[in-house]
């Protein structure tokens, strides 16, 4: 038998593995699928499993590789077709059923590839004829971004002459990122937070299913949307730029993010429209500050201030209509100009500095003050009006002190100053408790609140979180697990006390767009929370069913 033959088994072995991960990539992202330039992308993964195989080529000739290769490669490539098979699984939503073709075609070809590595293994193959067993999966793996359909034009919907109206509501969305309904619950129930008490007991709440894989912006967009991030597009807080087309989704093994690579592109633009532009083109006077993901500001409401216009130093194009910058630079609080019971409760005594550092919570504090000094000055009043305001400050501070509150230990090292910490995090709730008792008392008991959050800060992945461990670092709350978040709806027509217990951050904007007066839309993902409303406001209120908002749109 010859040697040469099999010394060139790694080789090919390298290549396949390379074209599985270039397919693997590729599958997440249809920019690079959908095109020509796909092939040469797979070329490079190619040869990059190439040049990684060659120490193994240098040991295949110094021993006798056979059955530990072959062995080797059929676990190696049931491995990898679970990883492929996990990816489409959790990117589902992401993902449109054309592109997650090519993910299927590639777990069925390693499936194939593992089955011939153990019938090598168990009969044993002449050299040559491993040899050409291999080239053969190598070319059916070149070949499958052939099994992709290609996606049809979007449908464009008709017209409706005219979209019929329930009875006009006045709505306040507020969001929070970085609560934890674990949190929240209990401390409203000890009267902690009296304003959410208040909202809770005589409103509806429950946990918020939230989205999965965990990205900032394809969340917030998803509950300002009611749509997956298949259809709005915004898939990843990052891009990169590649010659083949940009990629937006990079594998999360377990659904984690193993690494993070420096951006080099911009996130696409939505495609979807939100639920508070949806309601500006119908009429309602509209706000919008601080929703995060909510670049770039389309004209048409009373106020459009994307998080970036409250970002130091303060950014400009990122506030509509004109002259709207000034009026938020007029409402900016500086950390300086805190009151000192506010700052004493947010910096605790004895609270280290480099805690300080990584949270800045007197920082947060005073963005979370300036949004909502700008949302009261600008709400307007009437019953065809409608405000979504998202307070961020939280999220940096439960990063940080959130397990120093938990009621369920987190792994890991014993925490550093946990009274501290605890009073720190627990000031900054009772601090966006005031900020919602405020907006609320601004309108009175006529308008219909909706607190929520789309994700829960809680303990970090189990892999992740071992990884702290074993270097000796403390452990951080994270929305990495995409536990559920939370949601809270009060006003009139609400039943009072009433727990949600099937709510999804799809439920999000369609229900907004139901309790302001609006049909219910049936291109949207998620549905209306109908169990909210009471029976009397059930019986005398009927919802219009329409096709879309947005006929000219992707559906």
């Amino acid at each position: 038998m010859s040697d040469t033959p099999r010394s060139f088994h790694p080789l090919l072995a390298g290549v396949l593995f390379g074209l599985s991960a270039g397919n693997l990539v590729a599958g997440l992202n249809l920019e690079v699928a959908s095109s020509l330039a796909v092939f040469p992308f797979l070329l490079v993964f190619a040869l990059a499993g190439l040049l990684l195989a060659l120490p193994f080529q240098v040991l295949s000739k110094m021993a006798e590789p056979q059955r530990f290769f072959w062995g080797t490669f059929a676990a190696a490539c049931g491995l990898l077709g679970w990883l492929v098979e996990s990816q489409r699984e959790l990117f589902h939503a992401f993902l449109p059923n054309s592109i997650r073709r090519l993910l299927v075609t590639s777990a069925l070809l390693l499936a194939l590839s593992a089955l011939a590595g153990f019938w090598a293994f168990a009969l044993g193959i002449t050299a040559r004829r491993a040899g050409r067993l291999l080239l053969c999966l190598c070319v059916l793996f070149g070949l499958a971004p052939l099994s992709i359909k290609k996606t049809p034009d979007p449908v464009q919907l008709s017209s409706v002459p005219e979209i019929p109206k329930t009875t006009p509501r006045s709505v306040l969305v507020i969001g929070i990122e970085g609560a934890s309904w674990e949190f929240v619950s209990a401390a409203a129930s000890d009267g902690t937070l009296p304003v959410l008490k208040s909202l809770i007991q005589t409103g509806v709440s429950g946990p918020l299913e939230s989205l999965r894989p965990y990205d900032r912006s394809a969340l917030w967009t998803t509950a300002a949307t009611g749509k997956r991030p298949m259809k709005h597009r915004v898939l990843s807080s990052e891009s990169w730029t590649t010659p083949a087309g940009a990629l937006r989704l990079l594998p999360r093994p377990a659904g984690l993010r193993l690494f993070r690579l420096p951006s080099t592109g911009s996130p696409p633009a939505r495609a979807s429209l939100a639920f508070w532009e949806i309601l500006a083109q119908r009429g309602h006077q509209s706000v919008l500050a601080n929703w995060p993901a909510a670049d770039p500001p389309r004209d048409g409401l009373v106020l459009w201030a994307s998080e970036r216009a409250f970002e130091q130093p303060q950014q400009g194009g990122h506030t509509l209509p004109p002259g709207m910058e000034e009026r938020v630079r007029l409402f900016r609080t500086g950390p300086e100009h805190l009151e000192r019971r506010l700052s004493a409760s947010l910096l605790p005594s004895g609270l280290p500095e480099a805690d300080i550092a990584r949270t800045d919570p007197l920082g947060m504090a005073a963005r979370d003050l300036s949004v909502a000094g700008l949302t009261l000055a600008t709400l307007p009043t009437g019953p065809a009006s409608v405000a979504a305001v998202v307070f961020s400050g939280l999220a940096p501070v439960s990063r940080v002190f959130g397990p120093s509150v938990a009621s369920s230990p987190y792994p890991g090292r014993q925490l550093r100053h946990p009274d501290e910490r605890s009073s720190a995090v627990t000031a900054y709730y009772k601090l966006l408790d005031d900020l919602i008792g405020d907006l609320v008392e601004r309108e009175g008991p006529d308008r219909t609140v909706v607190v929520f959050s789309p994700v829960s800060f809680g303990p970090a992945p189990s892999l992740p979180a071992a990884v702290e461990f074993l270097l000796g670092r403390e452990p951080a709350a994270s929305p990495e697990r995409s536990d559920p978040g939370f949601i809270v709806i009060n006003g009139p027509g609400i039943r009072s006390g009433a727990r949600l217990t099937s709510a999804s951050v799809y439920d999000l904007a369609p229900t907004v767009l139901v309790l302001a007066g609006e049909p219910i839309a049936r291109d949207l993902d998620g549905r209306v929370l109908g169990e909210i409303f009471d029976e009397k406001y059930a019986e005398r209120t009927s919802f219009p069913v329409v096709i879309s908002f947005e006929p000219g749109g992707p559906q």
